[in-house]
């Protein structure tokens, strides 16, 4: 346990109870593997589901080609994704004095040959750093072009990740909609970025009562469905990344909104689905009460196989404070957490953590390889988040990725989350595993 303290110490990784804001983190290295994605990212993951639009980066080599790769990987593994980005790459001319001309004529030219409905550009660290102008770029094409021109600014320089380029890229799309008629009992979900949007609880309960899904942004719309969004009676957010847009659209257009958080705590659950029934002038009382019972039973019997496990929390869809949390009650006992930021929201979540009796070790997300040093000390029974599976199964540490339940909400997103865990944690996915190891190496089981 001394080794332990000592080498945390080295990595200058504090303990939950010394952490209570974004500003208590240490820098633990200059060196992060693999790191945090940079707004840029956010804005692809949101733009790639906009069908009929086409994204310019404005930027350098580096940034345009990091851009199209993911866009080209992701259409591979995502038939909804599409393949949208145009490269405008700076040169030191442009850097020095500006890239007016050349950009004005790249808009020109893809409006008139490929005829999107909507252009973003997008600028990175080195066009915002030098001050390139855009909005009097959309001033000196937006009279001879048919399609919308909108902006979005996603500079680094004072952003840790990617969150900040999603949440600007919704507030963006506010600017093409247009006040039009109201639809009523009709609904725009905001925020959700997956497909099988009709495969959720929600998307299913809504129905069941005749309400109207408008649309759902980003994963299911185009630029002619967003521009009318105002449509709507009332928007769902499902990720607080969306709530900037959300309050764009009621100021500009009266549009009421509620927050449909992806919370793992059944109570809550219950709250924002009666919020939302009371919204929509709808009683959802009985499926509400049915969901609960089922959720709850799922919980009390996690108990057996969770209690007294312990994990190391690197990354999932998920709260990562609350996550930890929920994990805490059915009796787990965090390790360690790789941690993001901790908003004032978040305080209660730490709170419960350390009346639980545990004090588990806090790291800047996106830092696998510092992690990966404490394993042989802190021995945990399972990780969280992506690693190389085999790695930890050497380690005799076992894995669970949650990233196909960033799509689940309300009470299904608790009872598979606990039943995904539980499975991870069972005898029959360690001997899967086993066996596939030792296929590898040419070995017979």
């Amino acid at each position: 346990m001394d080794k332990l303290i000592m080498f945390c110490e080295e990595l200058k990784f504090k303990k939950l109870s010394e952490v209570s804001s974004s500003i208590d983190f240490d820098v633990s290295s200059n060196f992060q593997f693999p790191g945090p994605h940079c707004p840029l990212f956010g804005v692809v993951l949101v733009t790639s589901y906009l069908k009929n639009s086409i994204v310019i980066v404005i930027g350098t080599k580096e940034c345009t080609i990091y851009t199209k790769t993911f866009t080209m990987h992701r259409q591979l593994h995502d038939r909804s994704a599409v393949d949208n980005v145009f490269s405008f790459c700076l040169n030191s001319q442009n850097v020095i004095f500006g890239a007016f001309d050349e950009l004005t004529n790249a808009i020109l030219e893809i409006d008139s040959k490929y005829r999107p409905e909507a252009i973003f550009l997008v600028s990175t660290c080195v066009p915002e750093i030098t001050g390139e102008d855009l909005e009097r770029v959309i001033r000196s094409v937006e009279c001879k072009t048919q399609s919308k021109i909108v902006a979005i600014q996603t500079d680094h320089l004072g952003s840790y990740d990617h969150h900040s380029g999603i949440q600007k890229t919704y507030e963006s799309l506010v600017n093409i909609m247009k006040k039009t008629s109201e639809i009523s009992k009709s609904v725009n979900i905001l925020g959700f970025r997956y497909n099988g949007i009709e495969k959720t609880e929600l998307y299913r309960l809504l129905k069941e009562k005749d309400i109207i899904i408008n649309q759902t942004v980003p994963a299911s719309t185009n630029i002619n469905k967003i521009i009318k969004a105002p449509e709507a009676k009332l928007n769902i957010v499902l990720d607080y990344s969306a709530v900037g847009m959300a309050k764009k659209m009621q100021e500009l257009f009266n549009i009421d909104y509620v927050v449909f958080d992806r919370s793992l705590n059944i109570d809550d659950i219950e709250k924002n689905y009666l919020v939302l029934s009371d919204k929509l002038e709808i009683d959802l009382s009985k499926e509400i009460r049915e969901l609960k019972f089922e959720a709850s039973k799922i919980i009390d019997a996690s108990v057996d196989t969770l209690n007294g496990k312990t994990f190391v929390y690197s990354n999932a869809p998920y709260n990562t404070l609350e996550f930890s949390s929920f994990l805490t009650h059915l009796g787990m006992k965090p390790l360690l957490i790789s941690i993001r930021h901790i908003s004032n929201e978040e305080l209660r979540f730490r709170e419960f953590i350390l009346n639980s009796g545990v004090d588990p070790y806090i790291s800047q997300t996106a830092n696998i390889a510092l992690v990966r040093k404490l394993y042989d000390y802190i021995r945990p029974d399972i990780y969280i988040g992506h690693e190389d599976q085999n790695y930890l199964f050497s380690k005799g540490i076992k894995m669970v990725v949650l990233d196909s339940l960033a799509s689940k909400v309300g009470f299904e997103l608790v009872t598979e989350t606990i039943n995904s865990i539980s499975y991870s944690l069972s005898d029959n996915i360690h001997l899967k595993n086993l066996k596939h190891r030792r296929s590898e190496n040419g070995a017979s089981f």
